[in-house]
């Protein structure tokens, strides 16, 4: 409870959405470097298997 109350009280909605969004924005960022790590994993492997079999 960081915020002043008197801020709490007029701009309510203001708080919950800048939470909500830092949570969404946090998981959205986190599930995408998941992602990016998944697909760069990915072309290594098969950049390694090129080399291997030489295809």
């Amino acid at each position: 409870m960081d915020e002043p109350e008197v801020l709490k009280i007029l701009v309510p909605d203001i708080f919950e959405y800048w939470k909500t969004s830092q949570v969404v924005f946090d998981l959205m960022f986190r599930w995408g470097l998941h992602l990016v790590d998944l697909i760069s994993q990915d072309r290594l492997t098969s950049g390694l298997e090129k080399l291997l079999c030489g295809d």
